[in-house]
């Protein structure tokens, strides 16, 4: 009768073959192996064992962090996997399946919440770490560019330690050095090239026959060397979330001040904007580069 019932009500199994069932959504599936896991005496040495696996695995460890910190509430055997994950000896650079894990460790911790990291002397002391190690991966370069990218974004979310929360979260350190200038470096005059030429255009439509045709039918940029006769100064770092959100919260919007033009002014009249689109959803990454700003909210940024 329950073989009966499962195959023709619930839909939270599927027969695959007559007496085989499946999960038809494979995070049920991992939330059961997570909550397994999670009750498992010997936790942190099985989590290891599933993690060597493969990438496959992970969301089946992150659930069982959680099984154990909002079900059970235990915060101790998390931490240890953390430990375990980034170890105080520096990895090497080339060991992509150390800064995977360190990757994992960074994301256990946000499973945990800061709030209980920080509640324990050994959380606060774990959560520097796998903060200074996330930053060499995305500062090095480690891992390829989608694997470094979400690293970057746990890295956000735990507290980007380049950034200075006291200074508008402009940048403060770049590659253990203190940042002088607060991130903009100085270019010197000279010759500047963007962009392609026409022959360099055709030679890769030519090559890419049939791909991105409408990518490659106008040029970017200058198509040769141009002449900048001062020396001028360009952040490290496109506008992050977290520094355009100091402009938001400062009340940047409803000062007109900031509008220096009559368009300008028109615009944020008529929009009757008060942060840029999507803001709920790119406040949940403070250091990514924000998004869906147009020139009038540019320029007031900048102006601020």
């Amino acid at each position: 009768k329950l073989v009966d019932i499962m195959r023709r009500r619930t839909g939270l199994l599927v027969e695959r073959e007559p007496g085989q069932f499946t999960f038809p959504h494979r995070t049920f599936q991992e939330y059961l192996a997570g909550s397994h896991l999670a009750c498992e005496s010997n936790f942190v040495s099985n989590a290891l064992d599933k993690l060597r696996e493969g990438p496959f695995s992970r969301e089946v460890v992150l659930l069982a962090v959680g099984h154990q910190v909002h079900i059970r509430s235990e915060y101790d055997q998390p931490l240890s996997l953390v430990d375990e994950l980034c170890p105080p000896e520096m990895l090497a650079l080339d060991d992509e399946a150390g800064w995977r894990c360190v990757r994992v460790a960074g994301e256990a911790l946000l499973e945990m919440g800061l709030n209980r990291v920080r509640r324990r002397k050994r959380g606060e002391v774990l959560l520097e770490r796998v903060r200074g190690r996330l930053t060499a991966l995305v500062e090095e370069g480690l891992l390829a560019a989608p694997e470094r990218a979400v690293g970057g974004e746990v890295l956000g979310k735990l507290g980007d330690p380049r950034f200075d929360a006291g200074r508008w979260w402009l940048p403060a350190r770049y590659r253990g050095e203190e940042e002088a200038f607060l991130g903009f470096v100085k270019v010197d005059a000279g010759p500047f090239v963007m962009g392609s030429s026409a022959e360099e255009v055709a030679a890769v439509k030519q090559e890419r026959s049939g791909i991105f045709d409408d990518v490659f039918d106008w040029e970017i940029g200058n198509s040769g060397a141009i002449t900048i006769d001062h020396d001028y100064w360009i952040a490290r770092y496109p506008v992050t979330v977290a520094q355009f959100q100091c402009f938001v919260e400062s009340g940047g919007y409803r000062e007109s001040r900031w509008w220096q033009s009559e368009a300008a002014r028109q615009w944020l009249k008529e929009s009757r904007s008060a942060a840029p689109g999507g803001w709920d959803g790119q406040c949940l990454y403070p250091n990514r580069p924000v998004v869906y700003v147009n020139w009038f909210e540019a320029r007031a940024y900048a102006a601020w």
